[in-house]
């Protein structure tokens, strides 16, 4: 079972500041705790606003890792 979240408004990035990951995919894999879309965490794609720039740094440095828990379960491999 999947989770819909809204997708966080990019305006909320102040400017020159990091950019959210967000692809417009937002559904949490209830396996995992993150977004099939971008990776991040319920409390990682809450906090991106307010989140400064070391910490969005941080974030992103740590999505790359995630790729295999955003998945689901019953999907096969995408080949």
């Amino acid at each position: 079972m999947m989770i819909l979240m809204s997708k966080p408004s990019r305006k909320q990035s102040p400017e020159g500041s990091t950019i959210s990951p967000c692809v417009d995919r937002c559904k949490i894999v209830e396996r995992t705790g993150v977004c099939r879309g971008c990776g991040r965490t319920r409390n990682e794609i809450k906090g991106w606003a307010n989140a400064s720039t070391e910490q969005r740094q941080q974030i992103l440095s740590e999505l790359k890792g995630r790729t295999s828990l955003m998945v689901e379960d019953d999907e096969g491999p995408s080949w």
